[in-house]
């Protein structure tokens, strides 16, 4: 099992957590990624799909696709690996 570190950055972490209605250790991850404004902050605890980036932009997304569709049409397994903020599936 991994083991998770949320630093401690200097800051009122419980005014935080009652003034959005979250926990102190969602308060402290908020903090960790430099979401302190206040509009940030409403956008990540409540996000909106209007406000998504489009995922078509991504580099290299329609290469990526059809390596996965040829894949998946070979029968082979599949990693997909992602940063922090995405798990790794395999299928």
């Amino acid at each position: 099992m991994k083991k998770w570190f949320v630093k401690n950055k200097k800051t009122d972490y419980k005014k935080l957590a009652l003034k959005y209605g979250i926990s102190e250790v969602v308060a402290k991850i908020l903090v960790n990624r430099d979401i302190i404004e206040e509009e940030s902050i409403k956008s990540f605890l409540n996000p909106c799909y209007e406000n998504l980036h489009n995922p078509r932009d991504m580099k290299d997304l329609v290469k990526a696709v059809l390596i996965m569709k040829q894949k998946i049409e070979e029968g082979k397994k599949i990693m997909v690996v992602g940063d922090y903020d995405v798990g790794a599936t395999r299928s």
